[in-house]
């Protein structure tokens, strides 16, 4: 399969953002909704009698606060310092450089391809259920944090495998990494939502 071409860099070394995706005059800061941006919802398998695998649900959320296009806010997303998480256990770093198992400097809008909500919600059922059936306590946690933002959003968009040539120092400590963002307008909330193992 062809890979596309590396997103050009500016000379921060960071992504170029597309020229088109603030053509319209629009900026978009996502900021905290009315729950602390400090303060993001952890859901952690191991809680649950079942083979969980050291799986977990981590949500990042932000307040939409400007109908800007949907590039626009996922470039304002990649931007956030909460995005500098390498979800390894220390946090977010304001002055990080990787996102999951990835260098941010790979990263782009173009990275992030829209998704129907019933292919995201059979995406993450897959994952997790790939040791197990989910018990019924667990499963209604995913319903209420996860489920309901993919019913609710007006778009869905799914990071893609970025390839070796993207993956930071620490590697694949991660077994699996899915991440999908939720863009809701009506309730003025996007949500980053990553689902991973380690």
């Amino acid at each position: 399969m062809t890979q596309p071409p590396p997103h050009p860099t500016s000379p921060r070394g960071r992504p170029e953002k597309n020229r088109h995706d603030r053509d319209n005059g629009d900026t978009v800061t996502p900021v905290p909704s009315n729950l602390a941006a400090d303060d993001p919802i952890f859901v952690n398998f191991r809680g649950y009698p079942f083979n969980h695998a050291y799986r977990w649900v981590h949500i990042s959320r932000f307040g939409l606060v400007t109908d800007a296009a949907d590039t626009v806010v996922i470039s304002a997303v990649i931007d956030a310092e909460s995005y500098r998480d390498g979800y390894i256990g220390a946090g977010a770093d304001p002055k990080g450089t990787i996102h999951g198992p990835f260098r941010i400097e790979c990263i782009g809008t173009a990275d992030y391809s829209r998704v129907p909500a019933e292919a995201a919600a059979a995406r993450f059922d897959r994952w997790a259920a790939a040791y197990g059936a989910v018990p019924a306590e667990l499963a209604a946690v995913l319903d209420e944090q996860v489920h309901r933002r993919f019913a609710a959003a007006d778009t869905i968009h799914v990071l893609r495998d970025l390839g070796d040539d993207a993956v930071c120092e620490h590697g694949r400590i991660h077994t699996e990494f899915n991440e999908f963002l939720t863009i809701d307008r009506r309730r003025g909330e996007v949500a980053l939502i990553v689902a991973a193992d380690d």
